[in-house]
């Protein structure tokens, strides 16, 4: 038996899973990005791709943004790699953007046996080819959190 263990491990030493760096919720470079994510507190849309409009979407918050992406925090999982449309507004300004989610975990949890429970999960999704308009409004987004404005 040790005898096939010890083969087990020597195949599974040169698979290319087992060279992968772990996920980035483990400290190691997996989570790279080309700006850092600044906490942020904005609330938007998320809806499907199908239809042009997102009437009926779901209200989300956004905890996290970066010219690049954001972390959402949401009540359902969302399919990770699907695309998405997400609704944006800030002050006067409003923009719509495609969204990749491709990373999701259990946020928080809390359960109440004589009432409904609560779950939200925490979304990394990357922004596909957003207009400038669009890099526009992170871009103030950015800038009044920054300053500590909010809005």
């Amino acid at each position: 038996m040790a005898g096939n263990l010890e083969a087990l491990d020597h195949a599974f030493g040169r698979s290319p899973f087992a060279m992968a760096p772990p996920p980035a919720s483990f400290g190691s470079g997996w989570d790279r990005r080309r700006s850092d994510r600044l906490a942020v507190s904005v609330p938007v849309r998320l809806g499907g791709v199908t239809g042009k409009g997102l009437e009926g979407a779901e209200l989300v918050n956004m905890v996290e943004l970066s010219l690049g992406g954001a972390t959402l925090e949401t009540a359902a999982r969302p399919r990770l790699f699907v695309p998405r449309r997400l609704s944006l507004g800030f002050g006067e300004m409003a923009s719509e953007l495609t969204i990749l989610p491709y990373q999701c975990w259990l946020h928080q949890l809390f359960y109440a046996p004589s009432r409904s429970s609560r779950v939200l999960y925490r979304v990394r999704v990357t922004f596909q080819d957003p207009s400038v308009p669009a890099l526009n409004l992170i871009y103030r987004i950015l800038l009044a959190h920054w300053n500590g404005e909010g809005g």
